[in-house]
């Protein structure tokens, strides 16, 4: 019979990542969450990198439908890289029963998705006006479960879930991008009948051109915002540091699919949307947060003493 360890030297890190991972996996054994040996500033570079990647899961489902992968097979792939996302967020810091939880709940919604893009893109026994509400129904529900999944694991922290905000509302405006750009064009009586899981609106390239511009002047303004507080003597905590970083790989990785999609002349290329909405989301969000963030950490003046506090 496999029992927990109490061993302190296990307890510390000693397993394998993983082994680890192993522990996140519904059925198996879990040992209790340890976050006094883990903080939840730790790592949290990683913990935004996957939460600007998760939205983009999608994408495994068109390519391995490119390669001719079946349909089961395609939709086990995707499903078990949003849980290995989800996964990885918590065993990274060894909150290992938060990580089970999280699990089981993306399970349930990314297997709801799963039936529903059967139903709609394989066996097309529902048609798009009963497609979409279901879709936006179940995306808010997978938004609501990594919001919750990032308060618990900054360790319901406020200072460090705003930081995390930008990217959840990065990950809103992902998500909805495609459902709204299809509304659009259904209200235009331009409604295309099928396409693939990534839904993939037709906006033009003249979207992709003014994206492009965008997504550079708020790079330019990120930079100015950082160079302030670097001259004001403010020092950045960790929240804010992996926000300010995953912000320009977001910003080079929008950009380079704007200029990828001018360049080949094509509005539908995969991801090319969502990445681009993505960055301009991310940078307005994350430029507040940090003004906001700056705002307070700044002295203020004590007029009745005439000290700086």
């Amino acid at each position: 019979m496999v029992r927990r360890s109490d061993n302190r030297k296990d307890a510390s890190g000693a397993r394998t990542w993983i082994k680890q991972l192993h522990y996140a996996v519904p059925g198996s054994l879990i040992p209790p969450d340890m976050p006094p040996a883990d903080p939840p500033e730790h790592r949290l570079l990683l913990a935004a990198g996957l939460l600007i990647v998760f939205p983009q899961s999608d994408w495994f489902i068109d390519l391995t439908a490119v390669i001719g992968f079946p349909f089961w097979l395609s939709y086990l792939g995707w499903i078990a890289l949003d849980l290995l996302i989800v996964a990885t967020l918590f065993v990274s810091v060894r909150m290992f029963q938060r990580a089970r939880r999280f699990v089981l709940l993306t399970l349930s919604v990314d297997a709801l998705l799963a039936v529903l893009y059967w139903a709609f893109y394989v066996a097309e026994v529902i048609d798009r006006p009963v497609f979409v509400p279901i879709n936006s129904a179940l995306a808010l529900a997978s938004l609501a479960i990594i919001s919750w999944a990032m308060w618990e694991r900054v360790d319901h922290s406020p200072d460090l879930f705003r930081q995390a905000a930008p990217l959840l509302v990065a990950i809103f405006f992902s998500f909805a991008a495609g459902g709204v750009g299809f509304a659009v064009q259904c209200a235009n009586g331009a409604c295309p009948h099928r396409t693939s899981a990534e839904q993939i609106p037709d906006v033009g390239l003249n979207f992709f051109e003014i994206a492009a511009q965008v997504i550079a002047a708020l790079l330019i303004a990120l930079a100015v915002e950082a160079r302030s507080v670097a001259r004001a003597g403010v020092r950045r905590g960790q929240g804010e540091q992996a926000l300010l970083a995953v912000s320009v790989l977001t910003f080079a990785v929008g950009a380079g699919a704007a200029l990828t999609a001018l360049a080949t002349q094509r509005d539908d290329l995969p991801l090319a949307f969502e990445l681009s909405v993505q960055a301009i989301a991310l940078g307005f969000a994350a430029i507040f947060t940090l003004t906001l963030a700056e705002r307070d950490q700044r002295p203020t003046r004590d007029w009745t003493t005439r000290a700086w506090r």
